[in-house]
C-alpha cells in the first residue's frame, strides 16, 4: 500500500538509491531478484575483513545454533551448503 503525499514527504530530498550507492562506494554490482535488488555476501565479508569461507562458516554455525526446529535446521543448512 502506498502512503499518500504530504506536505510533509512532498518536498523532502529525495533519497539516493541504495544499490547505486553500493556499487558506488564498495565496486559491487547489484542482481535484480524479483524486486529486491541483492549485493551478496561477498561484500559483507569484505566490510567484516573475512574471507568468504569464513564469513560463511560463522552463517552455518548460528544457523546450527538457532532455535528452529531441528528438522528445519538440518534442511537449511544442508541447502546452504
Amino acid at each position: 500500500m502506498r502512503r499518500a503525499r504530504t506536505a510533509r514527504n512532498r518536498y523532502r530530498e529525495p533519497r539516493p538509491c541504495l544499490p547505486n550507492r553500493i556499487m558506488e562506494l564498495d565496486g559491487v554490482r547489484r542482481q535484480l531478484v524479483g524486486r529486491r535488488h541483492c549485493v551478496g555476501v561477498e561484500r559483507e565479508a569484505t566490510i567484516l575483513g573475512m574471507s568468504l569461507d569464513t564469513y560463511f562458516q560463522r552463517i552455518v554455525t548460528r544457523l546450527e545454533q538457532s532455535r528452529l526446529s531441528q528438522p528445519l535446521k538440518g534442511d537449511v543448512v544442508q541447502s546452504a551448503e
